[in-house]
């Protein structure tokens, strides 16, 4: 009875009823997992992404959903598989990141440059391929997450103060 309720919540247009059901689903944790399965393949993009952001607190039982989130069509879904990576071992945070890094959409670039700043040392690969992104945003999501991992990052802040964009040059200064 309460996984039909949190699967018709995660379901709804409403984002009130919707954040309401991805809170219950994170506190009914694995119990739901048939669930967030099942709507990580629904026609709604909204309710992928709740499958997806559901599955990130779930942890590593849930990877199969953050796997099929990072291949979905809709570049939300796909953001959000890449939000939640840190939730996850480094490996398979890692294994997303790549994929996210290497995405069409520049949003889910930026998530993924902000989510590597989060799992350490060993995603300095993905910040040294934001900052060469075509995009300002991403360049300049790569230098706030440089400055998270330290002095092993600082190559990415010096690469950052030649930047074509101003803005990420002075993000670069600034830190």
């Amino acid at each position: 009875m309460v996984e039909e309720i949190i699967e018709h919540w995660l379901q709804s247009d409403n984002p009130d009823i919707l954040m309401e059901g991805i809170r219950a689903a994170i506190l009914a944790g694995d119990s739901v997992l048939s669930v967030i399965d099942r709507l990580s393949t629904h026609p709604n993009p909204n309710a992928r992404q709740a499958a997806v952001f559901v599955a990130g607190h779930l942890g590593d039982s849930a990877f199969e959903i953050i796997e099929r989130g990072i291949q979905d069509e809709e570049p939300c879904v796909r953001a959000q598989a890449v939000g939640v990576v840190s939730n996850f071992d480094e490996r398979r945070a890692l294994y997303i990141l790549e994929r996210g890094i290497q995405d069409e959409d520049w949003y889910v670039r930026l998530e993924a440059v902000f989510a590597a700043g989060q799992i350490g040392l060993d995603a300095l690969p993905i910040l040294e391929r934001g900052i060469q992104d075509e995009d300002p945003n991403v360049r300049q999501a790569a230098v706030d997450s440089a400055v998270l991992l330290g002095p092993a990052a600082r190559p990415i802040l010096e690469r950052a103060l030649s930047d074509p964009d101003i803005i990420v040059r002075q993000e670069a200064l600034s830190s």
